[in-house]
């Protein structure tokens, strides 16, 4: 839906903060803390709705950046530039030190600066740190204030009453306060939200465009981080790609004198199969003439035992006249 962000607004939560007091170990000096709900799903009293989104939105803010506290909105305030100017200069009443998100809403704790003054517009101090401390303990200053753009909205019928849901804000300012704008709101549960301030509409301008150029730098660092931490991964993928080309390339060579070793033995086969042609000729050479020799052997062998047989019968054997 479409948002008119030039209509800023006041959001007023009014629900009981809790203070307290600690002492630092380290420095021995007191600290001193307030926390309290700033949202919850509740209609308010101008039917506005704060939804999940927004609570979530409202949370990553909250991280996103150290959120300061002021007194009444006075960081804000100015009739004239000048005035504006020198609003911007006074000291923060304090800063965030935590942010949840719970059933109920988003429960931010503060730690107050307890060298803050309240001055007039001649530089008079009209409050201490200490009164003001006194007030919030006896629940005078009971209320968180928070300025913010709408930035996404949607309009939804809860029986029968038109309520505007916040999808998400731009927070401008967080303030401590005791007099919301709206003076017949239960302070022990009740939310309100006020409209159209005259002063927020400069100031928000100012802050959204302060949030932007913010947001633009950030957008640049992260593309800038982004792109090196590319080029970083392709240098590096760059070098296992040319690890793998040179491992490629050892096992080419490799394979290429293999290669080399193989023709020249294919090369040699030729003469390698003239040798053993001419082996085994003379294999068969060798055969033939062992086979004569062999054969003459045994015919010389069988001639000599016809003959020795014959010259022994001659000697053994008589006739019929030897027999007289």
């Amino acid at each position: 839906m479409d948002v008119d962000n030039k209509v800023k607004t006041f959001v007023f939560y009014i629900n009981n903060i809790e203070s307290k007091s600690v002492l630092d170990e380290s420095t021995k000096s007191k600290r001193y803390i307030i926390g309290g709900h700033i949202t919850t799903e509740d209609l308010d009293l101008v039917n506005d709705v704060v939804t999940k989104n927004c609570m979530r939105s409202i949370s990553e803010q909250a991280k996103s950046r150290v959120l300061k506290l002021d007194f009444d909105h006075e960081t804000l305030r100015g009739v004239t530039d000048i005035d504006e100017k020198l609003s911007l200069t006074k000291i923060p009443l304090g800063k965030t030190i935590s942010e949840t998100i719970d059933e109920k809403g988003n429960y931010l704790e503060f730690e107050l600066n307890s060298n803050w003054k309240k001055f007039d517009e001649k530089g008079n101090v009209t409050m201490s740190f200490s009164e003001l401390w006194d007030c919030v303990e006896k629940k005078f200053y009971d209320s968180f204030s928070i300025a913010f753009v709408p930035m996404k909205t949607t309009m939804k019928n809860i029986n029968g009453i038109n309520a505007r849901f916040l999808d998400d804000i731009k927070m401008i300012n967080i303030a401590l306060t005791g007099n919301p704008i709206n003076m017949g709101a239960d302070a022990s549960f009740v939310k309100v939200m006020a409209k159209s301030l005259d002063f927020i509409t400069k100031k928000g301008d100012a802050k959204m465009a302060e949030d932007d150029d913010e947001k633009k730098k950030k957008k640049k660092e992260d593309d800038e981080a982004a792109e090196k931490e590319s080029a970083k991964k392709e240098k590096e993928e760059m070098k296992k790609e040319a690890k793998s080309m040179m491992d490629a390339i050892t096992d080419m060579k490799s394979q290429v004198a293999e290669i080399a070793v193989l023709k020249t033995a294919i090369a040699e086969i030729p003469t390698l199969k003239s040798k053993i042609a001419e082996l085994e000729k003379q294999a068969v050479d060798t055969k033939t003439i062992l086979e004569k020799a062999r054969n003459s052997s045994t015919f010389e062998g069988s001639a000599a035992k016809s003959a020795a047989n014959d010259n022994s019968n001659k000697g053994t054997i008589k006739g019929p006249l030897d027999m007289i």
